[in-house]
């Protein structure tokens, strides 16, 4: 019974006077106490002291009577106080008051210094244009106005080319013969003829009238009655018999004259070799290339083109028709 009362006193080898010592201490150290802790766990249980040395042996008594058992022994001492808890989270906000009355409201202020001017705002968008108003009534016509006097006559115009022959009419009834007429003038005497052996032939070529002509242009034509062209080997001649060509003879007639510039005429022989009519520079409304030293020889089966010149004038003709005869033998 004494020695469990003696462990009550002490803890951890130390009285509980000396505790409460060191813990007052330490509240002076720190400041004014706070309020008391809450009580801690009790502590676990202290580890089992030590088995002490057996002591001597003694005397081996007599064997004493069986005692009664025992009564059960005092609970042990209490654990030492246990260390100061962490403190624990920040509760919620607590709610929030009631508002409080509204205030008198205050004095106006003074009136605040005028602000320097504003700089000009900028000009607004043009506005949509308008709808179109339906359209008027027509007014009525005026009278009629005094006719002008008659216009100049226009100049003639271009002559164009030459039509198909039309089929021939019927026959008709001889007439009468009429009264004999004056005898004409004699006419201007034609070109000399190619003099001949008695068995040539000749080849006809012509082109159709050309309103105008461009300046340095090589043109070329031959059996066909269509304008010149700029394109070689669309207007073949063909030869029908070998023989060689002797002459050739190209005339042009002008409606406008145009000036004297050199104006050539060749044969194209098979669209591959050239031979020289004559280069005439001339300003006449009839224009006749003509060479009769030619002497170039072809077969049956070649054909021929006229290749044409022209220079750059200073006043062009106008008005151009063509035809020629090229003599083989």
């Amino acid at each position: 019974m004494r020695q469990k009362t003696f462990r009550r006193n002490f803890v951890n080898g130390r009285s509980k006077s000396y505790w409460k010592t060191v813990i007052e201490r330490a509240l002076q150290a720190t400041g004014t106490a706070g309020p008391p802790g809450i009580p801690g766990d009790i502590g676990p249980q202290g580890p089992k002291g030590d088995t002490g040395n057996q002591g001597i042996p003694g005397i081996k008594g007599d064997a004493g009577e069986q005692g009664l058992p025992g009564t059960n022994g005092n609970d042990g001492a209490q654990g030492p106080q246990g260390e100061l808890g962490i403190q624990g989270p920040k509760g919620d906000p607590g709610l929030q008051g009631l508002q409080g009355i509204k205030g008198d409201t205050g004095d106006q202020g003074l009136q605040g210094v005028p602000g320097p001017q504003g700089s000009p705002g900028q000009q607004g968008l043009q506005g949509l244009q308008g709808i179109q108003g339906p359209k008027g009534d027509t007014g009525d016509q005026g009278p009629q106005g005094i006719p002008g006097p008659q216009g100049e006559q226009g100049s003639q115009g271009t002559q164009g080319p030459q039509g198909d022959q039309g089929i021939q009419g019927v026959k008709g009834d001889t007439g009468s013969q009429g009264i004999q007429g004056e005898q004409g003038p004699q006419g201007i005497q034609g070109p000399q003829g190619v003099p001949g052996s008695g068995n040539g032939y000749c080849l006809n070529v012509r082109a159709a009238s050309q309103s105008t002509i461009t300046d340095s242009q090589t043109l070329y034509w031959g059996g066909m009655l269509v304008a010149p062209s700029t394109t070689a080997n669309r207007w073949r001649v063909y030869c029908p018999k070998a023989g060689t060509i002797k002459a050739a003879f190209i005339f042009s007639y002008a409606g406008t004259v145009g000036t004297n510039e050199a104006w050539s005429m060749s044969i194209r022989k098979n669209n591959t070799t050239d031979y020289l009519i004559q280069s005439l520079s001339v300003a006449t409304n009839d224009r006749v290339w003509s060479n009769v030293d030619l002497n170039i020889p072809v077969i049956a089966g070649d054909y021929i083109e006229i290749k044409e010149q022209t220079p750059a004038w200073v006043t062009n003709p106008a008005t151009v028709t063509r035809t020629g005869q090229i003599y083989i033998e």
